[in-house]
């Protein structure tokens, strides 16, 4: 298992358009949660169900998200939070033989998400492309600054130092 950028696009894609904010934000992060299911450290797959407390923590912190001009920061700071929240997390998301995980280090990139989507949903607007040319255009942006980069860090069963890419 690896985070796809096509399984966020078609989640995406998805997404049931919606008049009010607290039905778009719980779309948006069940698009999320479908994405990050698929996350893996070191070939183990992300347990169903473990990283429920991320997806929370994104919810509450995407409230405002559909004020004018704030979807983009909205949407950063409920990824952010994810990340946050899932920090503790590691050993509970992943099982890797011969390694106790004990923490999650996010991706360096979560401060550039904003600025990233600000591009996507301009290009996309001014290109007027396909629902599916748009949400993969914004998946691709999410996976590359709030995707991947993040880090499983804890140790080996002799004591030495394990950092390992979270995919």
């Amino acid at each position: 298992m690896a985070l796809v950028t096509n399984t966020l696009a078609s989640a995406l894609e998805n997404m049931t358009p919606t008049a009010t904010e607290q039905p778009a934000i719980v779309a948006f992060s069940n698009a999320w949660s479908t994405y990050f299911a698929g996350a893996s450290a070191s070939g183990a797959p992300a347990i169903p169900g473990s990283f429920d407390l991320g997806i929370t923590a994104m919810q509450a912190a995407m409230v405002g998200f559909s004020a004018p001009n704030a979807g983009a920061i909205g949407i950063q700071n409920g990824i952010s939070a994810f990340w946050t929240a899932i920090t503790p997390l590691a050993s509970s998301i992943w099982v890797v033989p011969a390694v106790v995980l004990a923490t999650v280090t996010p991706p360096t990139t979560l401060g550039t998400i904003s600025a990233g989507l600000l591009t996507a949903f301009t290009t996309n607007t001014a290109s007027n492309v396909s629902l599916h040319d748009a949400a993969m255009a914004i998946a691709m942006s999410l996976q590359g600054t709030g995707g991947l980069g993040g880090f499983a860090v804890g140790e080996s069963a002799s004591g030495a130092p394990v950092t390992l890419p979270i995919l």
